[in-house]
């Protein structure tokens, strides 16, 4: 199309900084490296989901297979640190990254979304609102993010759990004052 040229760019600038591991962060700050490694990985599970283009393919493999391999073994979620700690916000990158993945037709281990559930369900109150971490109170961003994961992961549209908590998040329309972009992205 119009954009093969920038689009080749980008990818060629993926594959330099991705490891022979499959991870992508080369440097910054240490919260930052799993949020990089989800929307680098959403990336290019896109590009190869849109083109089947086999050039593309192995550089979303590996990068799926770190995701997967990342995942906190104890809690289920993703933190800053790969196979370290859970957060909600991080967890729904990681599920969103896994979702592209499935979308593309690569596999994704049951094990891995099973445990993606229990994180969500350690930091909810009552299925229908979210925490950042588990012990802390729910708000609307997180649950926003939670809704998400929670249909990727198979809730239908009418699950009661999922209704009550857009009727939570419905209670905290975006505001311009506030320019939360992170909630208005999940809201």
């Amino acid at each position: 199309g119009d954009y093969k040229k920038q689009v080749t760019a980008g990818f060629n600038a993926l594959v330099r900084s991705q490891d022979a591991d499959g991870g992508f962060f080369k440097s910054g700050t240490n919260n930052a490296r799993l949020y990089t490694q989800a929307q680098c990985t959403i990336a290019v599970c896109e590009l190869y989901g849109m083109t089947k283009d086999t050039n593309y393919r192995h550089v979303a493999e590996l990068a799926v297979k770190f995701c997967v391999e990342a995942q906190d073994p104890e809690l289920g979620g993703w933190r800053y640190e790969p196979r370290f700690d859970s957060d909600t916000s991080v967890t729904g990158w990681m599920v969103m990254a896994l979702q592209s993945a499935r979308m593309a037709e690569f596999d994704v281990p049951s094990t891995t979304l099973s445990k993606v559930g229990e994180f969500l369900d350690s930091v909810s109150e009552g299925g229908s609102r979210y925490a950042y971490q588990v012990g802390v109170v729910p708000n609307e961003v997180m649950t926003a993010e939670a809704l998400l994961c929670r249909q990727y992961l198979g809730w239908s549209r009418d699950d009661p759990r999922l209704l009550e908590g857009v009727k939570f998040v419905m209670q905290f329309p975006p505001r311009w004052e506030d320019r939360n972009l992170y909630y208005w992205y999940y809201g």
